[in-house]
Parts: structure tokens; sequence; C-alpha cells
């Protein structure tokens, strides 16, 4: 009986668009490309206590046609191979269609494991110091984390221009 109903003409026809949209949708939900971050500033915050705050702020760069909804953010930054921050955040923009949007993350250093990474710096007597970011961004449903990686390095030089206190 349900092959009598598929085989009419109008069945056919109906399940043929279905599969016709069906294969369209997952066609389109594989032109997302992926947003730029782009770290644009790193600051010190007054201290308040024990443990010094930092203010990330973070440049997305949608290059997508329709607007990334952050749900929500957390973060990871290593210095030398080491993770110092970790972090989470909520209340978030969303990036509008092929436009930036600028995202600014509070955070607080792993004081335990920021002294392991200075002891050693001072040991090994390095001037540079390599990091790594790493930010999942939570876009809703359709594509639920997006895994975004930064490295580079930077001289204890420039540290002392970025923070404008030390």
């Amino acid at each position: 009986m349900m092959i009598n109903r598929i085989t009419s003409p109008s069945m056919r026809f109906l399940v043929t668009v279905l599969i016709v949209f069906t294969v369209a949708g997952c066609a389109g939900l594989t032109s997302f490309k992926e947003p730029k971050v782009s770290i644009v500033d790193f600051r010190i915050l007054p201290i308040s206590g024990f443990t010094p705050e930092f203010e990330i702020g973070l440049k997305i760069s949608n290059p997508n046609k329709v607007p990334i909804i952050l749900q929500g953010v957390d973060y990871t930054i290593e210095l030398n191979d080491k993770t110092v921050v970790t972090g989470v955040a909520t209340s978030l923009p969303t990036i509008l269609p092929l436009s930036d949007g600028s995202v600014i993350l509070s955070a607080s250093p792993d004081f335990s494991t920021s002294f392991k990474v200075v002891r050693k710096l001072i040991s090994q007597r390095s001037m540079s110091i390599n990091y790594r970011l790493n930010v999942n961004l939570d876009v809703g449903t359709v594509f639920p984390v997006i895994n975004i990686s930064r490295t580079g390095n930077f001289s204890l030089k420039d540290l002392r221009k970025m923070t404008k206190i030390i």
C-alpha cells in the first residue's frame, strides 16, 4: 500500500522536491567560512587584590552572508606551552554579515602556573615568550562550536609597551 502512494505522480514530485531542498540546504551549510579572530588589545586592569586581571580585546570578522549569533565563548592563553589563563563569557554581540565585531574578555591568570612560567623565563634569561590563544566560539545549533587557535611570540620589551605599567 505504501509503494502505491510513492509511485503516484504527485507523491513522486513531493518526494523529489523534499530531496532537492534537503540537498540544497546541506550544501549551504558547507559554504560557512570560519570567522577570523585577531587580538587587538591586551591590558592589565588596576590591581584590586592579589591576582591581576586582564582585558583581552578580540576583533571577529564574519566573512559570511549570515550573522554569527554568539552564544558563548571559552578561551585559554598559553605562555611557553603552559596554560596561564582560562575563561568563559556569555554576554556577547551578534556579528553582522560581512562585518567586524568586538568582544572584550576579562581574564585572571592561574597564579601558580604563571609563577612557574616567570621563574622559567628568569632561569633561562629568555627575552622571548611564545603564546597560544585558543578560542571556542559557540554559535548555536547549526555550527555548535568554532575552534580558533592563534600562535606567536613577543619579547619582554613588547610586553612593556602593551601594558604601559611595567
